[in-house]
């Protein structure tokens, strides 16, 4: 299923979208899916990285200049 999403997602790429947000949506999907990938393949993988930044929040917080 995940590789005719990205199928259709690519075949509409291709053709010309009026809508600007259309056209953003399926270009966000395709700079993702190696993301997506390996997150279906490994479910350890994070979805997020809220983690990361909430460890990089509190390091900057704490930084002194």
């Amino acid at each position: 299923m995940v590789e005719a999403y990205f199928a259709c997602s690519k075949t509409i790429r291709l053709k010309n979208v009026s809508s600007d947000k259309i056209r953003n949506g399926i270009s966000y999907n395709l700079n993702h899916e190696k993301a997506l990938y390996m997150f279906l393949e490994d479910g350890e993988v994070p979805l997020d990285n809220n983690a990361t930044e909430s460890a990089l929040r509190s390091f900057s917080l704490h930084k002194h200049i």
